[in-house]
């Protein structure tokens, strides 16, 4: 998804594929700063999804839509 939009692909190589088969072992939040402490990031036009790369890799916020034959589907994530 990320080269689908022209300021996040310089960094598409290093965001791994999705994998739903992925289990979550750790939660990273106060307790551990340093790590959430954003090193580059990369923002686009207005609505688009943004990037931060933090000490453990790059993370893409924000919309992203697939477009599948069916219909476009929409990447859940979470919005606080």
């Amino acid at each position: 998804m990320a080269r689908t939009f022209a300021h996040l692909q310089d960094i598409a190589d290093e965001i791994p594929p999705l994998d739903r088969s992925a289990v979550i072992h750790l939660l990273i939040g106060w307790e551990a700063p340093e790590l959430l402490k954003i090193r580059e990031f990369r923002n686009g036009p207005r609505g688009a999804p943004w990037s931060q790369k933090l000490s453990l890799g790059w993370t893409v916020i924000g919309k992203m839509c697939l477009d599948f034959p069916d219909g476009p589907r929409h990447v859940p994530h979470n919005k606080y």
